[in-house]
């Protein structure tokens, strides 16, 4: 590999500024450690001891009582909620039925004017909704369809005591 004089130029170049940059940064922090040369610390069970910047071996001790840094605290919910959670509730409320995730997905690409080569994109969101429903607020409640793979949404109060379907909801799973 032959590499151009302009390429060993801008090579140079690039090295030349970094450590340009470097050699301010170290004079920054030598006028940094200057200053705090005659600095004091205190603790709350000895005298102050005065620190030696220049034989850091001999500070640890000194230096496990400075405190430690702040952290920000994190709130602690979650992020934005889904649009989809409240589709679904409007959705199965409007059809007054059982749906499953596919019926879920057209009817969210018809009313929302979506792309139709999204529907896999839209089907597992709709799947990860109906989870967090089911899961966090037991809105909603999901059934096999017997003799296939396709599960139903049901809404919670459509389900009886015995945690079966009501009569006029079971018609559709069957």
């Amino acid at each position: 590999m032959i590499i151009t004089d302009q390429t060993l130029q801008q090579i140079k170049l690039h090295y030349t500024e970094e450590y340009q940059k470097t050699l301010r940064k170290l004079k920054e922090i030598e006028s940094v450690l200057e200053e705090l040369s005659g600095v004091t610390v205190g603790s709350t069970t000895e005298a102050p001891v005065a620190l030696d910047l220049k034989s850091p071996e001999t500070n640890t001790s000194e230096q496990n009582l400075k405190p430690k840094r702040a952290y920000k605290k994190r709130s602690k919910r979650r992020g934005r909620k889904s649009v989809w959670g409240d589709f679904i509730l409007k959705r199965l409320k409007s059809v007054n039925r059982p749906l499953t995730y596919n019926d879920l997905a057209n009817h969210a690409i018809v009313t929302k004017n979506l792309e139709q080569k999204d529907f896999d994109k839209i089907r597992k969101a709709l799947i990860a909704a109906v989870f967090q429903l089911r899961k966090a607020g037991g809105k909603v409640h999901t059934e096999n369809k017997t003799g296939t793979r396709d599960k139903y949404v049901l809404l919670h109060k459509w389900m009886g005591k015995d945690g079966k379907p009501l009569p006029e909801f079971d018609a559709y799973l069957e």
